[in-house]
């Protein structure tokens, strides 16, 4: 047509541009604009847009702009068209200037180019004022594109508080906007908000269905939490609800999700199943390998790569290094590094140093990690000297003389991004005080801090347990400048409340401006944590931004401490409304130890039933809550449930001490046993610390000393418990002789005795009639171990002269107690009136007793007292001044275990 001018017009052009665009042939474009100019029709405002339109579409913003200009009277459509066109090709702020020049009214399409230009630099407030220009024309009200484009604004920018309430106000959400705020949350660091919008997008209806960006987010965020059972939930629902294929980038986030929850079994699954294997999915398996242990199997793997054809890239390498690092194979890493550069053409980066220095290090080639140090094109940065100062935690002179060459290095070129990341690797290394050293060399040089300096040397703090430190930093804080700063407060909120100092943490709170949901959440975890559940419960009810879901667990973590058990409800149902708790494992344990401890076993079984995923507090809890309310059959039960259920969840320490308690309490040897019995074939805890004293605390308790002498000689660690546990043991097993042997023991291997060694051993002389050791131990108790006497210590003092037939002296000893006695110290010296028929004691005990309130066990003594001297009129006075009071001797029981060998402790019992 063209070498016949008359054939042609403006739509000849016009159709041939769309042509170029369908096409991607920006050199035609160019040709077609030439002619443009020659033909006459290059004045044709239509023709301007569509070559504007074509230029941006080839990323040619320079031409785009030149055909802008040459418009005489551009439009709405030429404005737009140059405004998107700079946006999208990274020139944002020449984006915003254009609109402040447009000088026509501008249409949705326009705002949501501007919109997305703000979005790029992060121009919140500029995009405000475009969301309040489009108000006020009226020219945006309900339209989906836009309020997604301001949604991806609030976004990028981090307000996810102006993001929720935008979502929340939408009338209508496409697929964008669900997915939009899965990024938010996920990109802001906030993973369980991510899932849990993800899970309102699936449950509120079957209009908007997820689509791969969707999935690929929420994918993410299970893997970053490293929560498996929220990847699999996801995992199911893409495979039962879903349109979308397991393969490319949504098979590419799975297999990420399962290696990063250490499920590799699953991930090789998932790669197997993958029709398409591209160098990404390649090197997740092998970065999941070295990562999770299988540092041969990762090398293995890459040979399978490179037959596959598929090309290695430089996260390939740093998991190959890494796993080359961890399995101690020093010639293969070498040559894998020689390989990316020379063979690939990689340029080896930081990760990659980091990876061999880390390698030398493990091997112990401190020499060789020095000469490769030395001959890095790089100067090396702070994870590099990280690695080897891990790898120096033996060899404390090595890392001194890493720590001069770190000092060294600053002083030829001091840069805070060097040295910042190295503080929190020195505070975890052998020589940990060098972290303030590095810090204070920092400060000597102010311009060369930063914010960054203070957040680690605040972690630095956290891992040294260093109070007076944190004070310190916190003084330079407000003198650097950098005190305004969020991260930072926060930071120090964390570190305070880290050491029960909630004043300061408090303070710090205060301080804030405009507190998120971090600094809310750790001055109400802090105060939960110290002790101030009321104050943390109060703070909350003040909260003006959005709860997470570890806001909630730390308040009904305050309302267990104070039993609030309906405000803890109400946490419940907020938390269920907002849909931000389901199923959450971790505020399931919060809330069912609520129940727990406010004794609302009925809920806390209902609650434990429903739970959608059981971890081992979830099991310790409801083991504990039904040990703790005197349920111990049940308690029992629960373990045994446990046991038998599944291989997924073991217990843990806190689960076998809590049933072996039970056991103890119960008196019951054969259930028992048969926990001793797991723990020693199916469990890989050992029988030493806590498990320890409660397997001894129970073998004691049902009376089967010889086993439990045979536990405690086993302990390789004994502590006061252990001594004492036996020594009461000995004592209640009528073995008191014994007993006062072992406490020479004890004193020997150095272990300083406590209250309870003493109730032991006063018990074990008042049994064996060793007066005289026992009026010792009790001095000794006071004068030499400086502790106080309690009711218990007083009443076997009374009952050991009693029994003893002692009767003036236990009343001079009466005489001298600092305190008043109570109803246990008159029932022993009772008792002892009755097995030594010594009536004239009973009455000056019926006198003393006279208008004091003793328990009914005393009474019912004393009632029997008199009944046995057969004076009747005594005894039922007493009976009657019982049913006055409404009291009724409880009926006692014992437990009784059949099939159970009775066993005898023979004289030659011994203590190791």
């Amino acid at each position: 047509m063209l070498s016949h001018p008359s054939y042609h017009n403006h739509y000849t052009f016009t159709h041939a541009l769309k042509a170029c665009s369908f096409l991607h042939a920006p050199s035609k474009a160019l040709e077609i604009h030439a002619h443009l100019i020659k033909s006459g029709h290059y004045s044709d405002l239509f023709i301007h847009n569509s070559l504007i339109h074509l230029y941006v579409l080839h990323d040619d913003v320079v031409s785009a702009s030149r055909v802008f200009q040459s418009i005489s009277s551009p439009d709405v459509v030429s404005w737009t068209s140059i405004i998107s066109g700079f946006s999208k090709c990274g020139f944002q702020f020449e984006a915003i200037q254009r609109f402040s020049l447009m000088d026509v009214e501008p249409n949705v399409v326009t705002l949501v180019s501007v919109l997305s230009a703000c979005s790029g630099i992060k121009a919140l407030k500029f995009g405000k004022a475009i969301h309040g220009y489009g108000l006020k024309r009226m020219i945006i009200y309900g339209n989906v594109i836009f309020d997604n484009a301001l949604l991806d604004l609030y976004a990028k920018c981090g307000s996810l508080v102006n993001a929720q309430k935008l979502f929340v106000k939408m009338p209508k959400r496409d697929v964008i906007s669900w997915t939009t705020l899965v990024m938010a949350y996920a990109q802001g660091g906030h993973c369980e908000e991510a899932v849990a919008v993800f899970k309102r997008m699936v449950l509120e209806g079957e209009e908007v269905k997820p689509n791969e960006a969707t999935v690929v987010t929420v994918l993410s965020a299970c893997a970053s939490m490293g929560s498996l059972s929220l990847g699999q939930w996801v995992h199911s629902y893409i495979d039962k609800k879903c349109d979308l294929m397991i393969d490319g980038n949504i098979g590419n986030a799975l297999l990420n999700m399962y290696v990063k929850c250490g499920n590799m079994r699953m991930g090789i699954k998932i790669f197997n199943m993958l029709m398409h294997k591209d160098v990404i999915s390649w090197g997740t398996v092998i970065c999941g390998l070295a990562m999770n242990g299988h540092g041969k199997q990762a090398v293995q793997l890459f040979s399978h790569m490179l037959i596959h054809g598929a090309p290695p890239d430089d996260v390939t390498f740093i998991g190959l290094l890494s796993a080359c690092s961890h399995e101690g194979l020093v010639n293969e890493g070498i040559m894998f590094f020689k390989a990316m550069r020379d063979t690939y053409g990689i340029v080896p980066q930081m990760r990659h140093y980091s990876c061999m220095v880390d390698m030398y290090g493990r091997a112990g080639l401190f020499e060789e990690a020095k000469a490769f140090l030395r001959s890095m094109p790089i100067e090396a940065e702070g994870p590099i000297w990280g690695a080897l100062l891990q790898a120096c935690k033996n060899h404390v002179s090595t890392a001194s003389m890493i720590l001069n060459t770190i000092r060294a290095q600053f002083i030829r070129n001091p840069n805070p991004q060097f040295l910042n990341p190295l503080i929190p690797f020195l505070s975890n290394s052998p020589i940990p005080q060098a972290a303030f050293f590095l810090y204070n060399l920092m400060l000597s040089h102010p311009s060369y801090h930063n914010h960054y300096t203070f957040t680690h040397a605040l972690k630095a703090c956290s891992f040294l347990h260093a109070p007076s430190k944190a004070l310190e930093i916190h003084a330079h804080l407000i003198k650097s400048g950098h005190y305004s700063d969020l991260f930072i407060h926060n930071s120090l909120i964390h570190l305070y409340v880290l050491h029960d100092d909630v004043v300061s943490a408090s303070r710090v709170f205060q301080s804030i401006s405009s507190p998120d949901v971090v600094s809310w959440t750790s001055i109400i975890s802090g105060f939960s944590k110290c002790g101030f559940q009321f104050e943390a419960i109060q703070r909350f009810s003040l909260m003006d931004v959005e709860p997470n879901v570890v806001t909630l667990v730390s308040v009904l973590s305050a309302c267990s401490g104070i039993k609030a058990l309906k405000f803890g409800k109400a946490i419940h149902g907020y938390g269920l409304k907002r849909m931000i708790i389901y199923g959450n494992v971790i505020f399931d344990n919060a809330l069912l130890d609520l129940y727990a401890k406010c004794g609302s076993l009925v809920n806390a079984q209902k609650l434990f039933v429903k739970m959608p995923k059981r971890d081992v507090i979830s099991w310790t809890t409801l083991v504990m809550a039904y040990a703790q309310g005197g349920h111990c059959e049940e308690a029992v039960a629960v373990f045994k449930r446990m046991v038998l259920e599944g291989e997924e969840v073991k217990p843990n320490e806190a689960t076998v001490v809590t049933v072996l308690s039970a056991c103890a309490s119960m008196g019951s040897l054969s259930l028992g046993q048969w926990v001793h019995s797991y723990i020693d074939k199916k469990c890989d805890l050992m029988i030493d610390g806590n498990i320890g004293n409660a397997l001894l605390n129970m073998y004691v308790k049902c009376g089967n000393m010889r086993m439990g002498i045979k536990i405690f000689n086993m302990l390789m660690h004994k502590d006061v418990i252990s001594w004492g546990t036996v020594i009461c043991g000995l004592a209640m097993n009528g073995h008191g002789k014994q007993a006062v042997q072992l406490f020479s023991h004890m004193l020997i291997h150095g272990a300083p005795p406590d209250d309870v060694t003493f109730i032991g051993l006063l018990s074990a002389c008042s049994h064996e009639g060793l007066v005289n050791e026992g009026i010792m131990f009790f001095k000794a108790m006071r004068d030499t171990y400086g502790i106080v006497p309690q009711m218990r210590h007083y009443s076997c003092m009374v009952d050991m002269y009693g029994r003893a037939g002692l009767f003036e002296e236990a009343k001079a000893f009466l005489r001298s107690m600092p305190i008043e006695a109570e109803g246990p110290i008159w029932g022993a010296l009772l008792q002892a009136c009755k097995n030594h028929g010594n009536e004239k004691m009973s009455e000056w005990i019926r006198g003393h007793l006279n208008n004091k309130d003793v328990g009914i066990g005393t009474l019912a003594l004393l009632s029997n007292l008199y009944a046995s001297s057969e004076r009747w009129d005594d005894a039922n006075k007493i009976r009657k001044t019982m049913r006055g009071n409404g009291l009724k001797k409880t009926a006692g029981c014992s437990w009784i275990e059949l099939e159970i060998s009775t066993n005898i402790l023979d004289s030659d019992l011994c203590v190791a």
